[in-house]
């Protein structure tokens, strides 16, 4: 079934959709080209988000390796 809503609009809709921690992505992708193309701004927010994921998979580790030290008397110097 074809939508009668356009390109335009549906990347206007996905991007007020996103949470605001999307929200520096969104500026970027809005002003990066002329005519944002849908399945492209699709593919940015998934590499996006799975950057995120891997960061914050390494702020646990650090994280969790600090708590240890810390719970073992070990005084570690801050990265």
């Amino acid at each position: 079934m074809k939508s009668n809503i356009s390109n335009k609009n549906k990347v206007i809709i996905l991007f007020v959709s996103l949470l605001n921690s999307y929200d520096h992505l969104v500026t970027t992708l809005l002003y990066s080209s002329t005519t944002p193309i849908l399945e492209d701004i699709i593919d940015s927010l998934i590499k996006y988000y799975h950057q995120k994921k891997d960061i914050g998979k390494a702020h646990d580790k650090r994280w969790k390796r600090t708590v240890k030290a810390k719970e073992e008397g070990i005084i570690m110097r801050q990265e």
